[in-house]
Order: C-alpha cells, then structure tokens, then sequence
C-alpha cells in the first residue's frame, strides 16, 4: 500500500514539475518578447531623439533669421554694394583701356 502512495507521490511530483516546467518556459519566452519590444522601443526613441536635435537646431536656425532680418539685409545690401563698386572699378578700367 505504502509502495502505491510513493508511485502516486512520484506521478504527482513528475507532473507538477512538467507544470512548473512548461510554465517557466513560457515566462522566458514572454521574458524574450519583452526584452525585444524594449530594444524596439529603445531603437525608435533613438530615432527620434535625433530627429528632435534636427529640428531643435532648425528652430533655432530660424528664429535667429526672424530676430535679425535687417541685419541680414544689411549683409546682403552692403555685399551688393561692393560688388557694384567693383563692377564700376573694372568698367572704368576697360573704359580707360579702351581709350588708350
């Protein structure tokens, strides 16, 4: 009789470790799935991490063009200026050139 309790002990033990067995492999899948989603998740916060630096530097890009359009006007006049000055001095030039 005694011999009956251990064989039925040895089967309920035999089954609750497959139990505990099958269980622990589906944590570690589900661990696995996790793990994945998360580099997933890292990679994409990655992207747009980089994304915002591009468009923080964008901004702040067009803001400085927003504070200063006169200044940039300036710039730009005052290029044109010399480049008229240079064109005069070289049609000058050619005008005296010729003339000779």
């Amino acid at each position: 009789m005694e011999a009956k309790v251990q064989r039925n002990d040895s089967l309920s033990s035999s089954s609750f470790e497959k139990s505990i067995t099958a269980e622990l492999e589906a944590a570690k899948k589900e661990l696995s799935l996790v793990r994945e989603k998360g580099f997933q998740f890292m990679s994409s916060m990655d992207i747009i991490r980089n994304k915002l630096k591009c468009v923080t530097k964008e901004t702040v890009w067009l803001k400085k063009i927003e504070v200063n359009p006169d200044l940039t006007i300036q710039n730009h006049n005052s290029k044109l200026l010399r480049a008229k000055s240079k064109l005069e001095a070289v049609s000058a030039a050619k005008e005296k050139a010729k003339s000779i």
